[in-house]
């Protein structure tokens, strides 16, 4: 089975960026003919962020395309009441490029933005969830694209001693050569994104771009929309906190000294006599300033000032800022720029690490490392697969604010230097792209992997050397699109032998005889074939599906190993040499399967449908190609202070108190078409319940067993003390109709709870009990119901855990009286049990899909015959041998009560509310039910009851049990 890992070959050239990525964060993805309906979406901050890098109660949203089709056609901003948001108060919406000034007329000279931008806007709210909440109580609205807090990004310098010899990086890039070949790139425009510049110092004023279409004088003479742009344009104004765009990026204190410093590395005037030079020589400097006065670290408006330098036709936007906020608008904005053929440059960081930067790390964008001046990796210089190219960047000499001048290092400083390189190479070779010009600058590179043997491949393709960039065009091949194909699902799973195909593109010179091989110094793969000859690709071709490469994935690879692979190009005789990197996960702990009608996935840690919380390994529960199932959880506890879960909790994340033991592995001796097992305790819980936990999920391909799944849990009492009132169960999150109108029921007569949609012919799916050794549970819920367990932030606190496991049936439905449904989801339990040491309690359900109920309700019944006769090891006789009717609680009662009661086989029930002069008042149970443990909530409103006494009776076969109840009324 292949599997695909897709990018936009009109904008991503830099796909390496992309295939590391999705690799690393969803590599189980199916075929484009089995794609199931998109699962609810979760935003999680990424690792790293903290409230210093977004702006509080600020959001950035993006509407989708059919939602804003008459904001289009009229030009007004989205009614900020149709958005969805219950746990606060949406302030107001504004569009995040409204530019200031923009009269209707000057809309027309704009050009057409494929990508969306003028669907985006800023929200501001206040509320008492925190960013993560907030933002995925909005993504509830079906009309929203995305949602992410809207980042605050930091400069990447790192102070330094300045008594290095000055100005060293340039000869170290071979600079002065190439002004052999050429000096002027006039022509050639840098957008400076930073905290502004001295546009009046001696070796910047020169070069600093004049809008000469927009004088100063109070009017927007070329119609952009910014009033008298005439120098660049500032983004913030004096303070981050009360931001106020206006005309004038100029410093106004020496502290701001950053956006200056890389003015001078980018283009300081070259050969004046005066200060410093650059590689750029005479490049145009088009000041863009997203700092605040008054804040000389922080970068707050950044993308705008990305969008703005490409509408102005800047052919290299330097930004030298970054941060571990990542997010689709980001991307958004670079593919922007990148279509407006601007060629954007970031620093890759400063952290010394491997983590991921942005906008460095962002496809489109050329990634920057430092390096020092032996051309050894700077100490505080990220690294990593996804950084393209290095450049000195320690110590560098450059200008300060009032024509003063002074050494800084980082990232910051390499950056510029690479966009100075760009703009001379562009000034070089007109007819390249600016995409081609960022491959003939890091297809021209000195090779310094000899000198950093620890980070090889991980510097880019090497040091920036200008001579050779201006002297020859290279060619540059790179792979544009991978396809897996293996026969676990996407899993690449142990022992298994997998194909690879690439797409490749040429971007610059053609190649002739490419040989494309690949490598790995990984120990858990073996590579079987290595090798396949391309052939010739000419100038902006792609060539698809070159391969196969077969690649081992030994028994003994360890769980989620990641496996580095080097792709090695040789062409031309030998004379073109390249290589790039890319990862993949083997041996993935989870497995999907797809069987018959339905897909889903057994995870090693409890969870049904995926193994993580961001829905990104897995398959979900799919059924006839309907993505049905958000979430699937196993739940065990015994009080309200002791559960152990991997469910989503009161934090906006999940809990992870189940960790695996023995991976999940198929049975290969099964009858069942898929049969497979796991094993997991939880030890992951600070206080654990010492128990240990066997996990099995069973599919037939039979056409009568097709539309449903089994899965068990034997769940052991580990620890050395006898445990009482123990309940386990599944927590369900359902999407059945798109954008929460679901509706969900209990039937207890097959003890299934099930989801369907509101609208019309909407798929159904169910979970049912199977096993009868405890009572059944159904507790709904949804988050858009006052005083619901989920109303808070989304999640559950452990208490709210213990209640929906040991509530008995709740209710019988939720939603079914509202027009739209609810965003539905429920749990379904068993118990309570009394576990003596080692002995454990054993659960079954069905989770099944249907297309309408009849169809769920004859599958739910083909399960139970299944599990009876061919699974189930559980003992056939019921938690009791007698009939009994428990004692209601609470009693008295004003609102709500629970009736529990046991039969000891199957048959009819009758459960019935007399009044004291023996009147029957209502039929509450009337049905034929299974031998087990029932709880029955009563209703005194709904009944209608007034103050007084009453009498429920059961009657089951010859027996009759009967027990007062006390009604108070307020």
């Amino acid at each position: 089975m292949k599997y695909v890992f897709l990018k936009n070959l009109d904008n991503l050239n830099f796909v390496r960026k992309y295939i590391i990525l999705i690799l690393v964060c969803a590599f189980s993805l199916v075929k484009a003919k089995d794609d199931p309906k998109q699962a609810k979406r979760v935003f999680k901050l990424a690792k790293g962020v903290t409230t210093k890098d977004y702006i509080s109660g600020k959001l950035i949203i993006k509407f989708k395309i059919a939602s804003s089709a008459n904001v289009k056609s009229t030009g007004t901003t989205p009614s900020i009441s149709k958005l969805k948001f219950k746990s606060g108060t949406l302030l107001n919406l504004t569009p995040v490029f409204n530019n200031p000034g923009r009269s209707e007329s000057s809309i027309s000279k704009l050009k057409t933005d494929t990508n969306g931008l003028d669907r985006i806007y800023h929200v501001k709210f206040t509320s008492k969830l925190n960013i993560e909440a907030a933002i995925n109580q909005l993504l509830e609205n079906n009309d929203i694209e995305y949602a992410e807090p809207d980042y605050i990004y930091h400069t990447t310098y790192v102070p330094s001693d300045p008594s290095l010899p000055l100005q060293y990086q340039l000869p170290q890039i071979k600079a002065p050569a190439a002004w052999d070949i050429i000096k002027n790139s006039s022509n050639i425009t840098i957008a400076i994104i930073d905290a502004g510049s001295d546009l009046e110092h001696e070796d910047l004023a020169a070069n600093i771009a004049i809008n000469t279409n927009d004088p100063i004088n109070g009017i927007d003479d070329d119609g952009d929309g910014y009033i008298d742009n005439n120098r660049g344009w500032d983004f913030v104004g004096a303070s981050s906190t009360n931001s106020k765009q206006d005309n004038d990026p100029d410093v106004k204190n020496d502290a701001n000294y950053h956006g200056i410093h890389v003015s001078g590395i980018a283009s300081a005037v070259t050969d004046n006599g005066k200060g410093v030079a650059s590689a750029a020589f005479n490049a145009k400097l088009l000041i863009l300033k997203a700092g605040a006065d008054d804040d000389a670290e922080s970068i707050y408006n950044g993308y705008q000032a990305i969008k703005y330098a490409a509408d102005h036709h800047a052919q290299v936007i330097n930004c030298s800022w970054g941060g571990p906020g990542g997010g689709s608008f980001g991307q958004d904005v670079i593919n922007y720029a990148t279509s407006r053929n601007s060629l954007v440059i970031a620093a890759a960081g400063n952290d010394g690490t491997n983590s991921l930067d942005y906008p460095a790390s962002f496809a489109n964008v050329l990634s920057v490392a430092s390096v020092n001046s032996d051309d050894r990796r700077s100490s505080f210089s990220n690294f990593g697969f996804l950084v393209d190219i290095s450049a000195p960047g320690a110590n560098i000499y450059s200008t300060f604010n009032n024509n003063k001048y002074g050494n800084l290092s980082g990232t910051s400083m390499s950056t510029p230097l690479v966009s100075s390189a760009a703009a001379l190479v562009k000034a070089r070779f007109p007819e390249l792209d600016m995409q081609q010009v960022g491959e003939q600058l890091t297809s021209s590179t000195d090779n310094v992997d000899g000198k950093n043997p620890s980070y090889i491949g991980q510097l880019g393709k090497g040091r920036l050397n200008l001579l050779k960039a201006v002297t020859q065009i290279s060619t540059s091949v790179k792979n544009q699109k991978l396809t897996i194909d293996d026969s676990g699902s996407g899993t690449i799973p142990a022992g298994d032998t997998i194909n690879l195909y690439f797409d490749l593109k040429n971007f610059l010179s053609p190649v002739n005889g490419l040989n494309v091989t690949i490598s790995s110094t990984n120990s858990h793969v073996e590579i079987l074939k290595n090798a396949v000859m391309v052939g010739a690709i000419g100038t902006n071709q792609l060539k698809t599906m070159v391969g196969p490469f077969s690649v081992y994935i030994k028994p003994s690879t360890p769980d989620n190993e990641k496996v580095d692979f080097r792709i090695n190009y040789s062409a031309n005789g030998g004379a073109y040499q390249d290589y790039e990197m890319f990862r993949i996960t083997a041996a993935v702990d989870y497995l999907n399967y797809h069987v018959n009608d339905v897909a889903s996935t057994i995870t090693s840690i409890g969870r049904v449908g995926y193994s993580d919380e961001d829905q990104l390994s897995g398959q979900g529960f799919n059924y006839k190609g309907n993505q049905l199932l958000f979430e699937g959880s196993l739940m065990v506890g015994y009080s309200k202070t002791r559960i152990s879960d991997n469910t989503r909790n009161e934090n906006g994340g999940s809990n992870n108190d189940f960790v695996k033991k023995i991976r999940v592995a198929q049975v290969k001796t099964s009858k069942a078409t898929f049969d497979a097992k796991a094993e997991f305790d939880d030890s992951g819980n600070t206080t654990p319940l010492k128990v240990s936990i066997k996990n099995r999920h069973v599919a037939y391909s039979k056409s009568s067993r097709s539309k449903f799944t089994i899965v068990e849990y034997d769940i052991q009492n580990a620890g050395t003390a006898t445990v009482e009132g123990l309940y386990a169960g599944l927590f369900t999150d359902w999407d059945v109709d798109e954008g929460g109108k679901d509706v969900t029921k209990f039937d207890l007569a097959t003890r299934m709870g099930y989801t369907f949609g509101k609208g019309v012919g909407t798929k159904y799916a169910g979970v049912k009990l199977l096993s009868r050794t405890g009572g059944v549970g159904y507790y709904p819920m949804s988050a858009e119901i006052a005083g619901d367990p989920l109303e808070t932030g989304g999640g559950l606190t452990k208490e709210e855990k213990y209640t929906t496991l040991s509530s008995g049936v709740k209710a019988l439905s939720l939603g079914e009286d509202k027009p739209n449904g609810y965003d539905v989801m429920f749990v379904t339990s068993s118990g309570p049990y009394k576990l003596a040491p080692n002995a454990s309690a054993h659960l079954a359900f069905a989770i099944i899909g249907g297309d309408n109920l009849t169809d769920l309700k004859v599958s739910a019944d083909t399960a139970q015959i299944v599990y009876d006769k061919e699974l189930s090891t559980e003992p056939k006789s019921p938690i009791s041998t007698e009939v009994i009717l428990n004692q209601n609680y609470p009693n008295p009662t004003a609102g709500e009560t629970t009736i529990t009661f046991n039969i000891p086989s199957d048959g009819r029930v009758l459960l019935e509310l007399y009044n004291l002069l023996g009147q029957r008042v209502a039929t509450l149970i009337n049905e034929d039910l299974p031998a087990g443990y029932y709880p029955y909530t009563l209703k005194v409103n709904e009944l209608d009851l007034q103050s007084g006494m009453y009498i429920y009776r059961l009657k089951f076969q010859n027996t009759i049990k009967s027990n007062k109840i006390e009604v108070f009324r307020p």
